[in-house]
């Protein structure tokens, strides 16, 4: 496929709902955002709501604070200050997005994901007769 001026916008679309799936996984796999933590609480005696509160309490401020200290060194090339902002800007661009995309999936989806899953298998096994958990 030529890369040509006319499908550029579409490859960086592209690029961005790309690259944002891999960013959205950094900080799971990175031990920032434990999802798999919440249930862990349920045994200290706090509810699913406190626990899930506690956890993004705690995963909130090394989220944010890696998201700006990167989108502030990343700032400068989006903006193309510098030489030859052509090549660097687009990727920038991508960067900043990604990390955006990222950040609003670890402290706002996966809490509300993880509460309706949570909640399924409640069902799940009040239809089974099973203990809750």
């Amino acid at each position: 496929m030529k890369t040509t001026a006319g499908n550029a916008p579409a490859i960086l679309f592209l690029a961005i709902f790309c690259g944002s799936p891999q960013e959205s996984g950094k900080p799971i796999c990175s031990n920032i955002f434990k999802p798999w933590s919440v249930p862990c609480c349920f045994g200290h005696g706090l509810d699913r709501w406190r626990a899930l509160l506690d956890a993004c309490h705690k995963r909130a401020r090394p989220i944010i604070m890696t998201t700006v200290a990167m989108g502030a060194g990343m700032l400068p090339i989006a903006l193309g200050i510098g030489t030859d902002p052509s090549f660097r800007a687009p990727m920038a661009i991508v960067v900043i997005g990604g990390l955006i995309t990222s950040t609003f999936l670890s402290l706002l989806v996966i809490p509300v994901v993880f509460t309706f899953v949570d909640d399924l298998i409640g069902r799940v096994r009040a239809r089974l007769g099973m203990t809750p958990h």
